[in-house]
């Protein structure tokens, strides 16, 4: 059997001498985007005006004041705490910072985490607690730069 392919053509290239780069428009580069700026709180005020900065900031609150603390971080540094037997019941826990960046609460009954945040300081934040029987809190709190942090626990 014989097979016919029908014959290709060749094929011609033509070249002219005077070729040249085409013209290109002119683009400009998008322009560039500017990072955004960290929201940051702010400074952390020295020892002795802590106390009037908590008042401030802590919103009264109706019920029995069963915990509260107040401290100065430096950079980096963690601080750890206990309350005292807590009897079951609902419980308000106020948290508040003052620091250009935010701080780490973390908030622990014996069996689990009952609050883990890294707050942005400024207003202070308010949760509340159900505790279903007696326990001692332990509260966690770090600082990547100087802070001051304050926290009321009030039994509602």
């Amino acid at each position: 059997m014989v097979l016919a392919l029908p014959s290709l053509a060749g094929c011609e290239y033509t070249y002219e001498d005077d070729w040249s780069q085409p013209e290109v428009a002119a683009t400009t580069a998008p322009a560039a985007v500017e990072p955004q700026v960290r929201r940051r709180g702010p400074p952390a005020l020295p020892t002795e005006e802590m106390q009037s900065w908590a008042e401030e900031i802590m919103p009264d609150a109706a019920g029995e004041v069963v915990y509260r603390s107040l401290a100065r971080l430096e950079a980096g540094e963690d601080r750890r705490e206990e309350t005292g037997p807590l009897p079951a019941g609902t419980y308000s826990l106020t948290l508040a910072c003052r620091s250009v960046r935010r701080v780490d609460f973390l908030v622990r009954s014996v069996e689990s985490a009952l609050i883990d945040l890294r707050l942005l300081c400024g207003p202070a934040r308010v949760n509340v607690l159900q505790l279903s029987e007696d326990v001692v809190l332990s509260l966690h709190v770090h600082a990547d730069e100087d802070a001051n942090v304050a926290y009321r626990l009030i039994l509602l």
